[in-house]
């Protein structure tokens, strides 16, 4: 799925399995998140994390996670681009636009961290809904030059600023935790 989730070591360090609570151990998380691969880790990591929100260190740390979810997002816009220019049918880009749905849908897992203190959980949400705004009304614009109608409807069948619920997390233990809310099926 657009090749963000391969299988990667997990890096050799000492607190390359536990959860990050200074500031250096969330920067390099940070990295790691930012790379895409092992998004279900470092999650798991990041949910059982603490997050030393002083004055000094909200901006940056904001900053940060702010940083991370763009690239991300960017990574997705232009692979979901990629896949739109090689598409042969309706079908492939039906294809492209799920796929990319479904990323979006793992970033929403991040925007929702509980270690999240507020108003980052907010913020971050929100900049996914501006983006998959965004890349929406783009492509329907790009589709009103198609006489049949076809990919306009397919656009408008599949949006990809659909609400995104945050998809379901395997815990330590095996068992899958069950997201709140709404939960749409692909």
């Amino acid at each position: 799925m657009f090749g963000l989730w391969r299988e990667r070591a997990a890096p050799d360090g000492p607190n390359a399995g536990n959860a990050p609570e200074t500031y250096a151990e969330w920067s390099a998380w940070f990295e790691r998140f930012e790379h895409g691969g092992e998004d279900d880790v470092l999650l798991g990591l990041a949910q059982r994390g603490k997050v030393n929100w002083t004055r000094g260190m909200a901006n940056s740390f904001a900053t940060r996670a702010a940083g991370t979810l763009h690239a991300r997002m960017e990574t997705i816009r232009l692979m979901l681009q990629r896949h739109l220019e090689k598409s042969t049918d309706v079908n492939d880009l039906g294809r492209a636009m799920v796929n990319a749905r479904r990323a979006f849908a793992q970033l929403s897992r991040y925007a929702t961290l509980s270690c999240w203190p507020d108003p980052l959980p907010a913020q971050l949400a929100d900049m996914i809904r501006q983006t998959t705004a965004s890349i929406q009304k783009s492509l329907l614009e790009s589709a009103a030059s198609d006489r049949t109608g076809r990919l306009a409807k397919m656009l408008r069948d599949n949006p990809i600023d659909r609400d995104l619920a945050p998809t379901t997390m395997v815990t330590e233990n095996g068992h899958a935790s069950q997201t709140s809310g709404r939960r749409i099926l692909l």
